[in-house]
């Protein structure tokens, strides 16, 4: 499971330390605590894809939104975001190897403890989400019936400034066009081509 936040070192108290001390004042670790800490790292295309749908406005703001040092231009949104994937983190810290005692005594795996943990807690959180795959929305009503041909579609959709990879979303949830959808790419392909080879003109 995956998790985006729009902070970008957001950290989540999962597990509290739970321990004792001796009559010698030795203390004794009962249960090691657990803090699930987000990274920009973990962010793929899935999850700014969907942080943009549930974190900003209609004003292309976000909950705490900072800005730069010129103190007016606001932070790109890629660099407020940050993720944590359960998969990925369960196999570099090992957590086959460990289970957690809840309150009645009963273990649970972590794994599956820190997921329920996070997706509960995630409901409606103004600071972090669990990545869920919204269905996608055509860029107009009667999108699957334009009549025109593959490169005029393209070019209204490109001239129309629509996002490119919300439609192609919807294309690969409901319009199953694979030229479409290659065309698409290409399009965005070039695009980001230009943006690499653009040269810095120093002011």
């Amino acid at each position: 499971m995956k998790f985006v936040s729009h902070s970008p070192a957001m950290r989540v108290g999962v597990l509290p330390k739970k321990s004792h001390f001796t009559n010698y004042g030795d203390e004794i670790v009962d249960q090691e605590g657990y803090n699930a800490q987000f990274h920009p790292r973990f962010l793929d295309e899935e999850a700014v894809h969907f942080a943009e749908k549930v974190f900003l406005n209609e004003f292309g703001q976000i909950h705490g939104q900072t800005v730069l040092a010129d103190e007016v231009t606001p932070t790109p949104f890629i660099e407020r975001l940050s993720a944590f994937d359960t998969d990925v983190v369960a196999i570099e810290e090992q957590w086959d190897a460990r289970t957690v005692t809840d309150v009645y005594g009963k273990q649970h795996d972590f794994k599956q403890f820190v997921e329920n943990y996070l997706s509960e807690h995630g409901v409606n959180h103004p600071d972090y989400r669990e990545v869920i795959g919204l269905p996608a929305q055509p860029p107009w009503p009667n999108y699957l019936e334009y009549r025109g041909t593959l490169e005029q579609l393209v070019s209204r959709l490109v001239e129309d400034g629509h996002d490119l990879l919300e439609v192609i979303r919807y294309e690969e949830q409901t319009g199953h066009r694979q030229p479409v959808i290659e065309a698409l790419r290409e399009v965005l392909y070039e695009q980001q081509a230009e943006i690499d080879g653009a040269v810095q003109v120093l002011a």
